[in-house]
């Protein structure tokens, strides 16, 4: 189920950081994590990794 993008426009070498709960009754089994940087609406590059 993937969530909300959550976003920095801050500018460069800002951080922000969120909070947020995952659950599970069958247990979660992978985590991904994608970042991505935009220029207004326009994809510039992203990365994405999976923990198992």
């Amino acid at each position: 189920m993937p969530w909300t993008w959550r976003s920095n426009t801050s500018g460069a070498n800002t951080t922000k950081e969120w909070a947020t709960t995952a659950q599970s009754s069958s247990g979660i089994y992978e985590v991904g994590v994608q970042v991505a940087r935009f220029e207004g609406d326009t994809l510039l590059n992203s990365c994405t990794d999976w923990a198992s």
